[in-house]
């Protein structure tokens, strides 16, 4: 069962990762922040209506919607919030400000008339269902604590963002030769690939019928064809190809057959956890270190992601700088 975001060998035999909206990991460094945060009065400033615990720019976000927010990110199982009262309040502070920072930028997004067409999140919201069958999708919702109208608000602020991003910090950016060159010097490792191979694979949930699937391929069914009508894995739509795939990318019990067995050859059948397999290795990679030449383009995205990121947090903070923010912490605790 897929677990994102930790990397888990997926049915598929790859690496997922996915990232929640809000992780309870971000708490120790906001501990001491959020402590003082809690404390700091808003002295000469009129105080925030009853039942409200931040105004931005004039539009009020209610203590409900915080926690109705709150709740839907503490219900992600993957999430580990911590037990220490102060420390939660601290979490709770930090989320705050998370909050305050979307109400602002939807206000810009509104502003400059950007928005998202529910054509884009439909089409998002669909590939992640591509992935899954019907029942494994509504498995990974609930893995995450999520339903489909969490998962939709999820993906279009995220939309969102990316437009706003490119428009105020447009990864096209200059980057020198010799800061691409140091940097595939300090991150040699990085460019060096272990070995892998390619290869597909059938999942099926019954031992007879893996065996059964197996004597229909030897007795000339195509392989692919066997995936797309019969696998329960992800990948099936692709014939059960995972594409090149390192030993660590495996379950234990799929790594040994899919290095070991020879090119076209079809695997005996192999248990795992995630059900009954037959692999079929397509091609094979010894390790290697990529030149700096063959490396020169992830470089440049990499770094040109970077340089975006830095200027899209000062872009943030600048906005945060120039908008009229005025928070009530002390109404987390529960005080009015």
């Amino acid at each position: 069962m897929n677990r994102p975001p930790s990397k888990n060998p997926i049915r598929g035999g790859g690496v997922e990762q996915r990232r929640p909206f809000f992780h309870w990991s971000v708490w120790p460094a906001a501990l001491a922040l959020g402590a003082l945060l809690l404390v700091v009065a808003c002295a000469g400033r009129k105080a925030l209506p009853p039942g409200a615990v931040a105004r931005v720019n004039h539009q009020l976000v209610t203590l409900a919607e915080f926690e109705k927010r709150f709740a839907a990110a503490r219900e992600n199982p993957l999430a580990n919030p911590p037990d220490d009262a102060a420390a939660l309040m601290a979490v709770r502070a930090a989320f705050l400000d998370q909050l305050v920072e979307r109400v602002l930028l939807e206000q810009l997004a509104t502003r400059l008339k950007i928005a998202v067409d529910e054509r884009e999140v439909n089409q998002i919201v669909t590939a992640l269902r591509a992935g899954y069958q019907q029942a494994d999708f509504t498995v990974y919702l609930t893995e995450h604590g999520l339903d489909d109208a969490t998962l939709r608000d999820r993906v279009r602020y995220s939309l969102l963002v990316d437009k706003l991003a490119s428009r105020y910090a447009a990864a096209k950016l200059d980057v020198a030769e010799k800061e691409l060159r140091d940097y595939y010097q300090a991150h040699l490792t990085e460019f060096t690939l272990p070995e892998r191979v390619r290869v597909r694979q059938i999942v099926l949930s019954e031992e007879d019928f893996a065996f059964q699937t197996m004597n229909d391929i030897m007795m000339g069914e195509p392989f692919d064809e066997a995936a797309r009508t019969r696998s329960i894995g992800p990948e099936r739509a692709r014939g059960g190809d995972l594409g090149f795939v390192s030993r660590e990318m495996l379950p234990p019990e799929l790594a040994e057959a899919a290095f070991t067995q020879k090119i076209g050859e079809l695997s005996n059948v192999i248990r795992s956890p995630y059900g009954f397999h037959l692999l079929q290795v397509l091609e094979k990679k010894a390790a290697e270190t990529l030149t700096f030449e063959q490396a020169r383009s992830t470089i440049l995205d990499r770094l040109r992601r970077l340089h975006a990121d830095r200027l899209w947090r000062e872009f943030v903070a600048k906005l945060k700088a120039r908008a009229d923010i005025q928070t009530d912490r002390r109404r987390l605790l529960g005080a009015t």
